[in-house]
């Protein structure tokens, strides 16, 4: 009987013990700003509309959006165009987009805004008495940027001779979680006498497009006017610092923007100091960018006779 009393104190203490690394760890995903989704989520209001209607009903659409990341959304060019069909077949105010209602940005203690963008279109008669296939698109478009920090590891005299233990030694950066589509994904360090080299990648992660934030409007499905090659996969790049002090980084544009091929790109940096020992700081990288992502879904309009 004893035994049994305590397995079940055991058991109890493990079930809290697990709870307790449960919470923790979703604060460390977090990595100290509450973060770690990648920006603008959105997703089709549940049978609005439904995957069949009827010619003489209301063409109604709704998404829900929820920013899961760590910068606010609703600037005036943030916005949701609907796609997919005729402007014969199904007329409204689909062409100018609509305004991503404001929504704030994720932190440690709230979740990112929620709400819901809508539209009511009207069909016209159809010519046959086949059903009418849509490939009904939703296209989110908004600027958004990227924050990331860690410690680093500064070593102006790499090559000594003296058997001294260092405090700290150079190598990659750990970065906490940053919330956005386009994240940057490592940062090498490489020592020297009285720098430090680094290497810093910048990759987008969201499963969407990056536009050059300027030429966001060619995001809009309905632009007559395509995107060119200038416009497309460049992050703009606002800050990177060393204890707040700017350093300089080559691999960029003079615009101070750098292309994304494949998906990656990478600049490198030199950080300087007249100190002679070895030190640690905070690197702080901050990007900007406009970004695009879409879902589909299948609706078929039907004949009323």
């Amino acid at each position: 009987m004893k035994k049994k009393y305590v397995l079940t104190i055991i058991a109890v203490l493990t079930v809290l013990a697990l709870s307790g690394c449960t919470t923790g760890n979703r604060g460390e995903g977090t990595g100290g700003a509450g973060i770690g989704g990648n920006g603008l989520s959105i997703k089709w209001t549940p049978n609005v509309p439904p995957n069949t209607i009827y010619e003489d009903q209301p063409f109604e659409i709704a998404v829900e959006v929820e920013n899961l990341g760590a910068n606010e959304i609703g600037a005036s060019t943030d916005r949701i165009y609907f796609s997919g069909f005729s402007r014969e077949r199904i007329s409204g105010d689909f062409y100018n987009g609509i305004q991503i209602p404001k929504l704030d940005a994720q932190t440690r203690y709230n979740s990112g805004g929620k709400d819901l963008v809508s539209i009511t279109g009207t069909i016209a008669d159809l010519e046959t008495q086949n059903e009418y296939q849509i490939p009904l698109t939703a296209t989110a478009c908004y600027e958004y940027s990227t924050e990331a920090g860690g410690t680093i590891c500064i070593d102006p005299d790499p090559f000594t001779t003296s058997t001294r233990k260092k405090s700290c030694t150079p190598g990659s950066v750990t970065l906490g979680a940053q919330g956005a589509p386009v994240k940057i994904t490592g940062v090498q360090t490489e020592p020297a006498s009285g720098k430090t080299r680094l290497t810093i990648t910048i990759s987008n992660t969201g499963g969407g497009d990056v536009y050059k934030r300027e030429a966001l409007a060619y995001c809009n499905p309905y632009n007559t006017q395509r995107a060119s090659y200038n416009s497309l996969n460049i992050v703009q790049v606002e800050e990177v610092s060393i204890g707040g002090t700017t350093i300089q980084c080559t691999g960029l544009g003079n615009d101070k923007t750098l292309r994304l091929i494949g998906g990656r790109g990478q600049m490198r940096c030199t950080y300087e100091t007249t100190q002679t020992t070895e030190f640690t700081d905070q690197l702080k990288i901050k990007i900007r960018y406009g970004y695009r992502t879409s879902i589909q879904k299948n609706v078929a309009i039907l004949p009323t006779d």
